[in-house]
């Protein structure tokens, strides 16, 4: 998903986390980072104009808990 926030472009990858599931660095696979940042890059070469700044942020959705909980990662990698 890619949103507009503050004046920033925002790459959004959504995790849904179980409570055994892995946070930060490990829930988002090296290869995981190449392909969107791949895909990021496509995206912002077919603009016609560039963004001032864009940014990767990862949504963990808390399934474990009512009402589910989301935690943000601005800047995430």
């Amino acid at each position: 998903m890619v949103v507009g926030h503050d004046g920033k472009l925002r790459f959004v990858e959504v995790k849904v986390r179980e409570p055994s599931d892995p946070l930060g660095d490990d829930a988002v696979s090296p290869h995981k980072r190449r392909r969107l940042r791949s895909a990021a890059e496509a995206w912002l070469a077919a603009l016609p104009e560039a963004p001032l700044e864009a940014c990767f942020l990862v949504a963990y959705v808390d399934v474990a808990v009512d009402p589910w909980a989301v935690r943000w990662i601005d800047d995430a990698f």
